[in-house]
């Protein structure tokens, strides 16, 4: 950090009301305390504030970091308060609610934790943050800092610009440790019989331990893998009291840990005298996909700010190694390094994966914000067709409206916009689960209301992903009425429209039949009584009994009362309460209605067309067509249906994960109903359904070039 200049940036600011800047350290360093140490320091050696708030992930070890390098700068001042993103949005809330108003008095420091993702509990901690110094301008002189492994986010640079404010400046501290290894190589493979080549060449006749990460290919570990290595995923690592420890300090002689998408190692690397990472240029996700108009899962291209962060956690090391080598697979050598190309913009969880909930969260805060030209800020430049979209689907859905002033404003009712906020977190910030749940009923079961949260829950933790129906059907005498029967609980007279519901009735027929889903396999499957062979996977059937909990607890803080029964003591919907369930479902997923016809001209094949993008798709991924009953399908007219997973194939094609049947007549009401949004009462649900811009180019499936958004 160039400190002299720190504190000249300082001294010239020290009459500005509100000063921005933004403070970016390296992900190689080792201590990552020690770059705190550096910033208290600087910040409060030159004037103590009054004030200091620092605003991080409620994740322990970076709270543990912070505190670690405020205790190490050997600085004080007369209030110190550490928020959690999620905390101070609701303490600034609060404080816009109550009569005294925001509280931010003399000289005072605020800093931002900011997670390079951008999740959305950052981005609305990054919001009000800037809306609430502003608020303060008067009673106080406020320096807003953020903090990260990466460059300054455009969006703090779009807000300022939003908030007529001066742009933030930049400091940087650099890795000054000398640890890096004097044998550290770069090899490229086409291929893994190419990797597990290089991978022996590198490793013959080398003494001492060896540790290799391998980043989210579980191919790439086994072609590295034989009897001589001990393996470990690294989510179980973490598991287990000093486990990270003890493997990341050089304790195995040899060792492959597996990470996932998105994991980054909590230690840095020590005691091992070679250091292998693997690592891919393209992954899979589930993304906004810019050639469907939806959110897909696809294979996309690493940006060149995620492979610098996966470099570091190679580089970033306690101890001199013998050698360090970074294996590449399918990528040729080019003239620029792998950590220096891909995409330039990086797809951030806000604006990628949650805009819809975070457009919704934004216009909740009402008055204090114009929710258009803030949610704006945090959509690069060249993706604005994503927020277009959206907000055309908000309004679609009626979560969003436009005031008498040209403003976008909540649609929700107060207690809809309660249960909303509430199980949101839960659902993984899906806008669309959300209001599943929130919608309210005219007979106000609570039957109705208890089935809506478990299908959420089964939903948000992989739905029919969590059975092996891919594996078994073809080899098992199971069939869909098999399958059927043997579903329970409330939503049983369901069972037969499609895949959430089928996934519903047999996770309840699990968790009625087992202990906490404890009668597990080694392979951590489980098997389902009677005669189906049919298995369910352990993890994602606690991750839904969890979200259930977790949602039910939220809604009693609410005043909400639900009560949980075990699957056989549930009386099934009655017809009115699935009729209810069946609209809210609809009304949800409106932006993900699909039509599906049976040709019969070509024997009674059945053609899907997802409506909102005009995209055809070829039906269900692994054998999912065995899940549905295609009898619901008539053959005179369009059947209709939602969907919550689809997935693009590098040649273009779409298969949906999933696919629920919705009554025709919901459709026709929901067109008659709402024609006026449109404007037009010649329109029809193809016309009222749309991706606004249309349909472009993805970048994400171009392998050799480096995207430029001025240049689409």
């Amino acid at each position: 950090m160039d400190t002299p200049y720190l504190h000249q940036w300082l001294t010239d600011t020290s009459t500005d009301i509100i000063a921005l800047g933004h403070f970016h350290y390296e992900g190689s360093v080792v201590d990552t305390s020690e770059p705190w140490r550096e910033i208290f320091e600087s910040l409060i050696s030159h004037e103590a504030p009054d004030s200091l708030v620092v605003i991080s992930p409620n994740v322990e070890h970076r709270r543990d970091t912070i505190d670690r390098g405020f205790e190490k700068s050997g600085q004080s001042v007369t209030s110190f308060r550490m928020f959690s993103y999620a905390a101070w949005t609701d303490y600034v809330i609060q404080r816009w609610s109550a009569t005294t108003g925001p509280t931010l008095k003399g000289y005072s420091m605020v800093i931002i934790d900011l997670d390079p993702s951008m999740t959305i509990e950052c981005a609305m901690a990054l919001l009000v943050t800037t809306h609430f110094v502003m608020d303060t301008a008067e009673d106080s002189m406020t320096r807003l800092f953020t903090v990260s492994c990466t460059d300054v986010d455009h969006a703090f640079e779009r807000l300022a610009d939003h908030l007529e404010l001066t742009q933030p400046m930049s400091f940087h501290i650099e890795d000054t440790s000398d640890t890096k290894s004097e044998d550290e190589q770069t090899i490229y493979c086409k291929s893994l019989s190419e990797l597990s080549e290089r991978f022996r060449e590198r490793i013959e006749g080398c003494e001492g331990n060896h540790i290799v990460l391998v980043y989210n290919s579980e191919a790439a570990a086994y072609a590295l893998l034989d009897e001589s290595w001990k393996s470990i995923a690294y989510e179980r690592l973490i598991l287990v009291r000093n486990a990270e420890r003890d493997v990341f300090r050089g304790d195995e002689e040899r060792i492959l840990v597996s990470l996932l998408d998105g994991s980054r190692p909590r230690l840095p690397l020590s005691g091992y005298r070679h250091i292998h990472m693997v690592v891919q240029p393209m992954v899979q996700r589930t993304s906004f996909d810019l050639s469907v108009g939806q959110t897909t899962r696809f294979c996309q291209l690493l940006s060149v700010e995620e492979r610098i962060e996966l470099r570091s956690v190679f580089r970033r090391l306690e101890d001199r190694p013998l050698s360090a080598t970074l294996y590449v697979i399918g990528e040729e050598e080019k003239e620029d390094e792998w950590w220096e190309t891909g995409p330039v913009i990086r797809r951030k969880d806000v604006w990628n994966r949650n805009l819809g909930a975070f457009m919704t969260l934004v216009a909740s805060l009402e008055g204090r914000v114009d929710t258009a030209a803030a949610a704006e800020c945090f959509v690069p430049e060249g993706w604005m067709g994503i927020y277009v979209t959206m907000e055309y689907r908000l309004k679609a859905h009626g979560i969003l409206k436009w005031n008498t002033d040209e403003r976008l404003i909540l649609g929700l009712e107060v207690r809809e916009l309660a249960v909303f906020r509430a199980v949101l977190p839960f659902v993984g910030y899906d806008y669309r689960l959300a209001y599943f749940i929130a919608q309210g009923s005219q007979t106000g079961s609570d039957a109705l209301l208890e089935t809506k949260i478990q299908l959420a829950a089964v939903v948000n933790s992989g739905g029919v992903a969590m059975f092996d129906f891919h594996v078994v059907l073809p080899d098992s005498i199971d069939t869909m009425q098999d399958l059927i029967d043997a579903c329970i609980g409330y939503s049983k007279p369901l069972s037969n429209q499609g895949s959430i519901w089928l996934a519903l009735g047999l996770w309840k027929r699990l968790a009625d039949h087992t202990d906490n889903f404890e009668n597990a396999a080694p392979d951590g499957r489980i098997q389902f009584p009677g005669k189906l062979s049919l298995t369910a996977d352990r993890l994602g059937c606690i991750k839904a009994q969890n979200s259930l909990f977790q949602m039910s607890s939220a809604l009693k803080e609410c005043g909400i009362h639900t009560t949980q029964k075990q699957g056989g003591d549930e009386a099934m919907l009655s017809e009115s309460d699935c009729h209810d369930i069946q609209s809210h479902l609809f009304r949800a997923y409106l932006s993900q209605l699909a039509s599906c016809c049976r040709d019969i001209s070509s024997g009674g094949s059945i053609d899907f067309l997802d409506i909102s993008s005009k995209r055809k798709v070829l039906g269900l991924t692994d054998l999912g067509d065995d899940m549905i009953d295609l009898g619901n399908i008539p053959n005179d007219a369009p059947a209709f249906g939602v969907y919550h997973g689809l997935r693009r194939y590098n040649n273009g094609g779409l298969e949906f994960q999933d696919f629920t049947f919705i009554p025709s007549r919901l459709v026709n009401d929901w067109v008659w109903e709402f024609r006026d949004r449109v404007g037009d009462p010649t329109y029809g649900i193809e016309n009222m359904l749309r991706v606004e811009c249309g349909l472009r180019r993805n970048y994400d499936g171009l392998r050799d070039e480096v995207w430029n958004p001025k240049d689409q």
